[in-house]
């Protein structure tokens, strides 16, 4: 069944989903030393949901348009077109009071904890900062409500008294997390939140990212390079490519049987101890191309390796294909015969 975007609705009632983008792309006008000025296609007519109380995982390369997504959905930029929703409100036209309230319902953790606290503050100062901007608290009430966010993401009160760089970098990105549960969200985006940290602490902050979840009720979209850690912790994935969504499904689903080019390779280069995991490399030829002058057709197709005529010529439709939802000509049930899913699993 081939999906048309255009037709999807922008104001549908979904009581399951707190969260949409409909149709939303984003271009930036840069400055091209001694050339004028360019632009680049960040987020190109981008169609996604994350549903109440779980986490969609979104992947893809450097440049892809994540963490620009991810603003996108926050309402830190403004698309150049579509719509953003957050819940029945559509926060692409929301200004004033009513966007700020609109923004406690979501918060981002960054990826580098120290670069996104104030050095000279406290952390207790910088967890209670939208206590003080977005509530009436007293002091005395803002600094107990910091204790219990400071519990919420398992640290002693004492680290209220911290700066920064006298804790490790696990320990400040629990701080960043109790920091956005301060206004009690709908929904957190998570970009990159464990790159900087090691595999044990990794560990412990998906641990303590599910745990918050399951008692709080949080709606995650969580950015990640490691495959392995978006498996882990996501019910549904998105993958990205030079700022399109192409394919898109149950984690369960997308792991086990992907259809598309690009998402098998990404599978392909994540490493695994378990033999029944393990897959034949898949190697992309080339970088990926620049947003501001994109290929034309299908995004992936300069580095696709089952390229065709009509992939240069057409970009291609979602199609849904075994409860996924695949951007790729393979997938056209005009074909004759499509591929068959991702199964290069070493024997």
């Amino acid at each position: 069944m081939t999906i048309d975007l255009e037709a999807v609705s922008a104001t549908a009632p979904d009581a399951a989903v707190v969260a949409r983008l409909v149709g939303v792309s984003c271009d930036f006008s840069v400055r091209l030393p001694g050339r004028g000025r360019g632009t680049v296609h960040a987020v190109d007519n981008v169609n996604l949901a994350v549903e109440r109380g779980k986490t969609l995982g979104l992947v893809g390369e450097s440049g892809s348009g994540k963490s620009t997504l991810a603003r996108l959905l926050l309402r830190l930029i403004r698309p150049t077109s579509g719509q953003v929703l957050l819940g029945d409100d559509d926060i692409t036209r929301a200004k004033g009071a009513h966007l700020r309230i609109l923004r406690r319902k979501m918060q981002l953790v960054f990826q580098d904890p120290y670069s996104s606290f104030d050095p000279l503050a406290n952390i207790g100062s910088s967890v209670g900062e939208a206590l003080r901007v977005h509530t009436d608290l007293g002091r005395l009430a803002r600094e107990q409500r910091t204790a219990e966010l400071l519990d919420q993401v398992r640290l002693p009160a004492s680290f209220a008294r911290r700066r920064p760089r006298e804790v490790s970098g696990g320990q400040l990105q629990r701080a960043a997390i109790a920091r956005a549960l301060a206004t009690e969200p709908e929904l957190l985006a998570l970009d990159e939140p464990l790159s900087s940290l090691d595999v044990a602490t990794q560990v412990q902050i998906v641990d303590l990212l599910g745990d918050l979840q399951e008692r709080l009720g949080i709606a995650y979209l969580f950015i990640s390079h490691d495959l392995n850690l978006v498996r882990s912790l996501s019910q549904t994935v998105a993958v990205m490519y030079l700022g399109r969504l192409v394919e898109e499904g149950p984690v369960t689903e997308l792991f086990g049987a992907a259809h598309h080019p690009y998402t098998q390779a990404l599978l392909s280069a994540s490493p695994s101890i378990d033999p029944a995991r393990r897959r034949l490399r898949i190697v992309l030829e080339g970088d990926i191309p620049s947003p501001m002058n994109p290929p034309s057709g299908c995004h992936f197709r300069t580095r696709c390796r089952h390229a065709m005529e009509i992939c240069g010529a057409e970009a291609p439709v979602i199609t849904e294909v075994g409860g996924l939802s695949v951007r790729c000509h393979l997938m056209d049930p005009t074909r004759d015969q499509a591929p068959a899913p991702s199964d290069t699993s070493e024997q």
